[in-house]
């Protein structure tokens, strides 16, 4: 080979290394700005959810910029009834009495615009991030960015980000084969100076709904039994995962609080909880529906589950992460 040629391929690689560089720092810029636009804007929506093989259309209203921090309201409209409200930190959903936990589940996990962290050097273990290029979402211009996941404990996503705002308007949800578990895609987006504040508040109310906070608190009559209040030892976590919220929590169906432990990567995010185990059914071993996973164990008389959208691998591992420890 010549000299010449071969100078020509090392100039040629160059290139090509500071060219995909280049898109590297894009798409993080992208995933920062995404991060500071929803408490910048404020916008009223129409979206599609999708999973499993079921199609969900909402409304959200969104108040980027408020006394109580980010304010959203999400209904459905079409399917059970249902809304999501979501408060500086704190969600309260609202569905009808007959409706499983684990669809209030899906719901109680932060949206995926919310998870979008301002602390993208947390993610960089664990996701690769990729510039995807212009699209068109709810005919406004779109930039995408892929985080691929780094290992089999999590998903990766696509996200696309409105070229104006920075504000996400749609997301996929993708396997470790890379198929579509999970969509949100905007259809009709307009945004706002500011937002009603009663477009903020529940329309739902009466019997027929259960409502359920998150974090939520307990009262005085619901103490939980002593040995789900006691020290639990946390033991090897999946790479990536912290635990970040340990509290107790009344949920439906419960006469008494639940412990809940939330450990999160950066982006998604998977409760735990501990109860007294019981001659009611529950959860043993593993369950799916879509991008959900859950996994139940039972530990010396407690009930240890463990849910999020991670693949099944995470949340057994999360699940058996945990033991009693000596009080």
């Amino acid at each position: 080979m010549s000299r010449v040629h071969t100078l020509g391929c090392l100039v040629f690689c160059l290139f090509a290394v500071a060219g995909a560089q280049a898109q590297d720092h894009q798409a993080r810029d992208w995933v920062e700005r995404a991060a500071k636009a929803r408490t910048e804007h404020s916008f009223i929506g129409d979206f599609i959810y999708q999973h499993d093989s079921q199609i969900q259309t909402l409304r959200i209203w969104h108040a980027g910029d408020t006394a109580d921090g980010i304010q959203q309201r999400i209904v459905s409209l079409s399917g059970d009834p249902k809304e999501i409200l979501r408060s500086d930190g704190r969600v309260t959903c609202i569905f009808a009495d007959d409706q499983p936990l684990v669809v209030d589940q899906r719901q109680i996990q932060a949206s995926i615009g919310d998870r979008i962290p301002t602390d993208v050097d947390r993610l960089l273990p664990h996701y690769g991030l990729v510039l995807l290029g212009p699209d068109r979402i709810a005919d406004r211009s779109v930039v995408g960015v892929a985080l691929q996941p780094a290992d089999s404990y999590r998903y990766g996503y696509e996200l696309w980000f409105d070229e104006q705002t920075g504000l996400l308007l749609g997301a996929e949800l993708r396997d470790n084969q890379s198929q579509v578990i999970e969509r949100i895609m905007m259809l009709d987006f307009k945004l706002q100076d500011s937002i009603n504040p009663q477009d903020l508040a529940p329309s739902l109310s009466g019997e027929g709904f259960t409502w359920l906070t998150h974090p939520g608190g307990q009262s005085d009559a619901a103490q939980p039994p002593e040995g789900v209040s006691a020290r639990w030892e946390i033991g090897e976590l999946p790479p990536g995962f912290e635990l970040e919220m340990d509290r107790m929590q009344m949920l439906p169906g419960h006469d008494a609080a639940v412990r809940h432990l939330l450990f999160s990567d950066g982006l998604t995010a998977v409760s735990v909880y501990i109860e007294a185990a019981d001659e009611r059914d529950g959860l043993d071993g593993a369950s799916k529906v879509g991008a959900l996973s859950a996994f139940g164990r039972d530990i010396a008389g407690y009930r240890v589950i463990a849910v999020g959208e991670v693949p099944a691998a995470t949340v057994e591992a999360l699940a058996y992460a945990l033991n009693r420890g000596e009080n």
